[in-house]
């Protein structure tokens, strides 16, 4: 078959970072879907997908799409990014790399793919990051970057950290509101992590259909059902699996489960090679032999690429040759060029999907334990003691999942030491049933212990369990843990998935029992609404909507969710809204989304048709939406609590008017219209919420337009009439944004209204909506007459017509009569300052000399010709001075001469002006004319001279450096290039203005000025004021807490050695402002020395030492975003163990914030602490080594929190696991160990 591109909008799902065992709960988990439009945006990202969702795919055509518009892009395989940085571009070049370095320009960098790359080593993608961000430190700021991985191998926390530490990206404008000083001390909400989390969403239906098209396959429809028959879904919203299906569903019409699928489409791809007439003739069990060798090769190398014979073998390919050492050139490639592989790239291809290559490397290996004294090498291949505990190694457990389909004794051992591996992966499905079941009761039991190292589980992985032959397992259990939220949660998941009907009885018992907790009875409802009969469901729903107690808004939307879109369900719906807890702001329940989907669901029905569902719905919709209180008496009689109904019942009537059904006509439909106007004018955030068309639909139906209109009228005028007044024209109605409109084209209907609406009012507002349309199109002649003679024989509005034809003049107010001086003397001041610009533009063209060399003006000062020019250029507005450099958009006002002599003009005027310091006593708060002006020429002439920096003089350059302290948010752009350039004036002029702020700042809180620029915006002048810093803070003299931290920070960044002996000098010179932060610097370089010092500290401070310890370790570690925290060497196994149970000491778990389910806050201190002190733990548990396992264990037997042992035996056994993984083989181990040797 051959492969088609085929070109999807794919959606990614925005996610927490790190999944959370309920999130599938909610129907909309993962917010707004987004698509590359909007990430092009971010400057970190993570996008998680399954194997074979297409996320490599993306991100190379993401890449090659934003190069091929011009941009600076480039696509790198993380498990290349070594130190060869050179050749791990696979879109773009390392010159183009280079060439970016030395811009100023953005570029975005797709990295691919986590998984492959861990797979190598453990190191590995900590090393890629490094060495990645290393490479880019002096621009990460301009660099937009792109991590693809998969979901399972994505370790939320240490992964997180780890790019916040070598990939920091600072939020600019964060940053300037930070720096603001305040009068008063606000607290600072923590600032929000740079590094977005996005799920690849899955194909839908839609899309799968769409696909397949590409492939001719026929009937599109049946082979989508077939995919839903074997439960292959998970596979076909994929795209390479997609692929797959396809291929076997042309081969053999009809799919299977899924080992059978894939060995079948393994099949497909070889066979071919073992037909009379080909090339080369290679018998199938000779084919399939050699496709699970090469298999097995890249499991256990770590190696996913695998050269073609005759191309070159890097260190980081597989050279087939070794593996099939008795396979000739030619048979070899022929087989990698089957579609078991992908494309070939740069000679060498790979693995086209890890299912596959799992399954043949398990295939592999139970061909050996078939081998006499095989199964003892399979055995110690696969399991290991590892500190004493019987584990799987890590790297093989995928491929176990599938090798315990194919040998009995291997399952055996398999699943007495990790059960839930065949949930992982491989086919459940295809398990003998006593061991299905063993499974499912070891599982439960676990969960009802509430065992924390139990298996968690999420939909797919029940699915590939749960079917009817566990009925009477499933009854038997549900009936024993009846009373367990925990385990009800999951069984109910797994009656569910499995459709398993023994189940229901109790279910249908727990799933309307608000005393439950309300996952559990979530689940429950969605369980019994999934699987049960119809009357079933129907008792269910009257048992869930028959209590007077408001229900929970999730609940609600479980029920809608699970409702078919009919008739007969709309009065459920409605039922179930009116017995909603109210809406609270903010609250995100999935109720909106379900009902925009059973809105979408329900059928517009034919006009002829009695029984019409979505009027039906929108007659519920209207009444609820009526009910008071309502948000503005008599004004917005729309309810304040069901207005939340608005988006759902617009998309109702939305339907019916693009279908142009008569029920859009309806007064109910039309009152939804008229509340909607009103709601967008009384609340705003009605307006957020409508997202539909009807704004371009109504106008379009000129019949529901009037009818709209008329009922617009109508209203009005009750409420005028309530009020003692009368309705005489429309203009009240235009005080709301409205879906009516009319335009010339409806002028001549409007006047027809004018003599035949039956009520006289009437025919007055239709000449008063007339008589607009006449001025909106101005007092076009033909409609005068047109006008006339519509009133003609109807005296009253032929003397209103008159009335406004010819307004009679009338007496003026006195502030009516000021009001208009005032506005013909402004008017004819617009017009003299019009006259006068035109006349200064043509003198100034007449003589553009008198811009470069004003007369009678001094060196350095400012013209007027000069400022006016300057404000007319079109900038960037003012968040920056030197955004005002683009003297080339003066040319279409003022032409070429003109334009060309201001920037002239700029360019000398920087050299003649002299920009007062700071430091010298000038006024920071505020900044003259002449100086913008001056950044504007520096900005100039460094953008237009290629020798800017190297060409300029030594007084030239020292008197540019003045500049570098005026700019606004930042340093001028020029700074760098002249730096380097003038190496000693450069660091002069900052040498001066640093040590003038440290003085500075120790009497004025909060005062920034050149330091955290340094530090936030200028990696590359870092070492060269650290010595600077060093020697100011040997001094002992005070330093503030903002200074301290830019000054650690820096030093830090470019390794000052001696940062243990200057904080150990701190502490000795009593500073007790940053006690805790000294410490923290102390423990970072020589933890040693320093925690037993702290220890004593801490024990000596009495009540103050939770305080003194919630500092120290925030100084450590950082807040939960990485900001600040220290270096790393005190990481030792000892080292954080002390440091942990120090902590747990004076940091208590019994007194930790619980922030779950309150909403938003700002990070507190404490908030802060509990993290960093768990975070020593997580920095523990993923040491590698013995010494880590036996702290582990230690405190899992002594930690002074009980409720933490068993969770840190499990993260003890973890540590063994993750210690027992297999070394990477060499390929000439592969064919070596099937024949029986080591």
């Amino acid at each position: 078959m051959k492969d088609q591109t085929v070109i999807l909008v794919r959606r990614f799902f925005p996610a927490a970072p790190q999944r959370g065992d309920w999130e599938f709960l909610n129907p909309v988990a993962g917010g707004t879907p987004q698509h590359w439009r909007a990430l092009e945006n971010l400057y970190r990202v993570l996008i998680l997908a399954e194997p074979g969702a297409g996320k490599t795919f993306e991100a190379r055509h993401q890449a090659r799409k934003l190069a091929e518009k011009g941009k600076k892009a480039f696509f790198i395989r993380i498990e290349k990014l070594n130190n060869t940085f050179d050749t791990a571009f696979e879109i773009g070049t390392a010159e183009a790399f280079e060439s970016w370095l030395a811009s100023t320009e953005e570029a975005w960098f797709f990295l691919d793919s986590v998984d492959e790359a861990q797979l190598e080593t453990p190191r590995a993608f900590e090393d890629a990051i490094r060495i990645f961000g290393s490479r880019i430190r002096m621009a990460r700021e301009r660099a937009h970057v792109y991590i693809t991985s998969r979901e399972d191998a994505w370790q939320a926390l240490p992964d997180r950290s780890l790019i916040e530490q070598h990939l920091p990206y600072v939020d600019k404008d964060a940053l300037e509101k930070e720096d603001v000083p305040s009068g008063e001390p606000v607290p600072k909400r923590e600032p929000e992590s740079a590094l977005k989390v996005f799920r690849l969403g899955p194909l839908k239906r839609d899309e799968i259909r769409l696909f397949a098209s590409y492939y001719s396959i026929g009937d599109i429809e049946a082979f989508l059902d077939a995919i839903e028959r074997a439960d292959l879904m998970s596979l076909a919203e994929k795209p390479f699996d997609l692929r797959s299906l396809i291929e076997k569903w042309q081969a053999d019409r009809q799919l299977d489960n899924r080992r059978d699928v894939l060995q079948r489409v393994i099949e497909l791809q070889i066979k071919p090679l073992s037909f009379h007439g080909s090339t080369i003739r290679i018998p199938e069990d000779r084919l399939r032999d050699g496709v699970r060798a090469l298999a097995a090769a890249a499991t256990l190398t770590g190696k996913s690429v695998i050269s073609l014979p005759g191309e070159l073998v890097t260190v980081d390919r597989i050279d087939p040759s070794v593996v099939l050492p008795d396979w000739s050139e030619e048979e070899i490639a022929a087989l990698l060029k089957t579609g078991v592989f992908d494309d070939i790239v740069y000679g060498s291809v790979r693995f086209r999907h890890r299912d596959m290559r799992e399954l043949l490397s398990a295939e592999w290996a139970a061909s050996i334990a078939g081998q006499p004294q095989g199964h003892e090498r399979i055995q110690n291949l696969f399991f290991r003691n590892s500190y004493g505990e019987k584990v799987i190694v890590p790297r093989l457990r995928p491929t176990l999942a599938w090798l315990i389909l194919f040998d009995d004794r291997i399952r055996d051992e398999a699943l007495a030491i990790s059960p839930e591996i065949a949930t992982e992966g491989g086919d459940p499905s295809r398990l003998p049933l006593d061991i299905k079941r063993r499974m499912l009761f070891d599982i439960v039991r676990r969960i009802a212990a509430d065992d924390e190292t139990g298996p968690w589980m999420d939909n797919a992985a029940i699915t590939r369990i749960a079917t009817n032959e566990l009925s009477a397992e499933t009854k038997e259990l549900l009936a024993r843990y009846k009373d367990n939220d925990d385990a009800i949660f999951f069984l109910a998941r797994f009656v569910w998935q499995g459709k398993i009907k023994a189940g229901l009885p109790i279910l249908a018992e727990i799933a309307p029992d608000r005393s439950r907790d309300l996952n559990t009875q979530i689940v429950a409802i969605r369980a019994v609404m999934a699987v049960a009969e119809e009357a079933e469901k129907d008792t269910l729903l009257s048992r869930l909507l028959a209590s007077t107690e408001p229900l929970d808004r999730q609940v609600a939307s479980e029920i809608i969710l699970n409702l078919p879109a009919t008739l007969t369900s709309v009065g459920s719906v409605l039922r179930a809204i009116e017995r909603t807890q109210p809406k609270r702001r903010f609250e995100i329940s999935g109720l909106g989304q379900a009902l925009h989907e059973f809105v979408e669901g329900l059928p517009v029905m034919a006009d002829s048709v009695p029984e019409q569902p979505l009027l039906t719905l929108i007659v519920g919709f209207d009444e609820l939406l009526g009910r008071e209180p309502h948000i503005e008496r008599g004004e917005c009689v729309v309810s304040s609590e069901y207005s939340w109904l608005l988006p759902s019942a617009l998309r109702a009537v939305e339907r019916l008017v693009g279908a142009k059904s008569a029920s859009a006509l309806d007064g109910r439909s039309i009152g939804i219209l008229t509340k909607a106007q009103a709601a967008k004018f009384w609340d705003p955030d009605s307006d957020d919420q409508d997202k539909s068309r009807l704004r371009e639909l109504v106008p379009r139906w000129k019949g529901l337009n009037d009818a709209l209109y008329w009922q617009n009228v109508a209203e009005r005028r009750v409420r005028q009439q309530a009020k003692g007044g009368e309705l005489t024209d429309d203009w009240q109605l235009t005080m709301y944004e409205r879906y009516w409109a009319f335009s010339a084209d409806d002028f001549d209907r409007c006047l027809s209204w004018v003599s035949t609406r039956e009520n006289a009012d009437d025919r007055r507002i239709a000449l008063s909506r007339c008589f607009t349309l006449y001025l909106e199109n101005s007092k076009r002649g033909d409609w005068t007459g047109k006008l006339v003679e519509a009133v003609a024989g109807q005296p009253a509005l032929k003397a209103q017509l008159d009335l406004w034809l010819h307004p009679p003049a009338r007496e003026v107010a006195d502030w009516e009569i000021e009001h208009r001086n005032f506005e013909r003397k402004h008017a004819r001041r617009e017009r003299k300052s019009a006259r006068d610009r035109a006349a200064w533009i043509s003198e100034l063209k007449k003589n553009p000399d008198r811009i470069r060399n004003p007369s009678g003006a001094e060196p350095g000062q400012i013209t007027g010709d000069q400022y006016h020019l300057m404000m007319s250029i079109e900038g960037e507005g003012w968040t920056r001075y030197d955004a005002r450099s683009n003297w080339q958009s003066l040319l279409p006002e003022f032409g070429p001469e003109v334009a060309e002599a201001f920037r002239d003009a700029a360019i000398k005027h920087w050299r003649h002006y002299d920009p007062k310091l700071q430091s010298e006593g000038a006024d920071g708060s505020s900044i003259p004319h002449a100086l913008i002006f001056a950044l504007i020429g520096l900005e100039i002439e460094s953008t237009e001279d290629g020798s800017f920096g190297v060409g300029l003089s030594e007084e030239e350059a020292a008197h540019a450096f003045r500049y570098i302290t005026w700019e606004l948010n930042g340093f001028p752009r020029w700074f760098e290039a002249l730096y380097r350039a003038h190496h000693e004036q450069g660091l002069a002029a900052v040498t001066k203005e640093l040590l003038w702020e440290l003085t500075e700042a120790s009497k004025r809180p909060g005062f920034h000025h050149i330091l955290s620029d340094i530090d936030n915006r200028a990696p590359w002048l870092q070492a060269d004021i650290a010595p600077i810093l060093v020697e100011w803070l040997l001094t002992g003299r005070p330093v503030t807490s903002d200074t301290l931290r830019h000054s650690l920070k820096i030093l830090q960044d470019v390794q000052w050695e001696g940062l243990a002996d200057l904080a150990k000098s701190r502490l000795d010179s009593g500073d007790n402002d940053n006690r805790p932060r000294w410490y923290a610097l102390w423990v970072a370089y020589d933890p040693e020395a320093a925690i037993p010092a702290l220890k004593a500290e801490l024990e000596a401070l009495g009540d103050e030492a939770p305080e003194f310890a919630q500092h120290f370790v925030v100084s450590l570690l950082g807040t939960r975003f990485g900001g600040n925290a220290m270096s790393s060497g005190y990481r030792s196994a000892a080292d954080l163990k002390t440091l942990y149970v120090l902590m747990h000491r004076f940091i208590r778990a019994e007194d930790d914030i619980e922030r779950a389910g309150t909403g938003v806050y700002s990070p507190t201190l404490r908030d802060n602490a509990q993290d960093a002190r768990n975070k020593l733990f997580n920095l523990l548990a993923e040491m590698p080594g013995e010494e880590t396992y036996r702290a582990l264990k230690q405190l899992a037997e002594e930690h002074p929190e009980e409720k933490y042992r068993l969770w840190m035996a499990d993260r003890a056994r973890q540590r063994a696991i993750s210690d027992a993984e297999e070394p990477l083989w060499n390929a000439d181990q592969i064919p070596r160990f099937y024949g029986g040797s080591s």
